[in-house]
């Protein structure tokens, strides 16, 4: 068996930050970190196509574990697009580097999600917001759950419709009434004064 001297070094300068991390795991434990936090992720030297290096990583544990815990639930996020089913593409306007505006882009990979130390994560780049829902259903598609729960879930998006639906139709209803513009958002001010204008 031939071992490349190349990827020997590699492993080794690995095993010098993977020992300066461990050192500093104790205070790290304190780390306060939230569920859709993006963070560089000292991931090192993965073995086979495991995800390895820094990359942005954004954590998916619950926020009560992310206190307790000393570790955190992480999934990477990469350039190259995966299975839709198991990634969630980032193409929100999120600005990070302070000192070289760079925008974050790319994929969440969920098939590579893994338990980390909190010593691994590095400065926190941004906070994930737009992409959360679907982030929650490709977690369930990608642990084989989302078939278990896709009623519940399709139930949920209908009623969340219909409710929406009706306060649509509401407003439109009391803008006609009160003669205002219908393509105008609702100021509650300017019905409060209309209402009372009239009285």
């Amino acid at each position: 068996m031939k071992i490349r001297l190349d990827k020997a070094q590699k492993h080794l300068d690995w095993l010098k930050e993977l020992l300066f991390l461990d050192f500093h795991n104790k205070s790290a434990r304190k780390r306060v970190v939230r569920r859709g936090e993006v963070y560089e992720c000292h991931l090192g030297k993965g073995i086979g196509n495991e995800l390895e290096k820094n990359r942005p990583c954004v954590i998916i544990q619950n926020d009560i574990a992310n206190k307790k815990a000393g570790t955190t639930i992480i999934a990477p996020i990469t350039n190259t697009p995966g299975p839709k089913k198991i990634c969630v593409e980032i193409i929100g306007d999120y600005p990070y580097h302070r000192n070289k505006p760079k925008k974050l882009q790319g994929y969440i990979n969920l098939s590579h999600m893994k338990s980390v130390s909190k010593a691994r994560l590095g400065d926190q780049i941004t906070n994930l917001k737009e992409e959360i829902n679907e982030l929650d259903e490709k977690i369930l598609s990608s642990l084989g759950l989302y078939k278990k729960y896709k009623r519940t879930i399709d139930k949920d998006k209908k009623y969340i419709k219909k409710v929406n639906d009706k306060n649509y139709m509401m407003k439109q209803i009391i803008k006609r009434e009160l003669g205002l513009d219908e393509d105008k958002k609702i100021d509650i001010e300017e019905i409060y004064e209309k209402i009372t204008v009239e009285k």
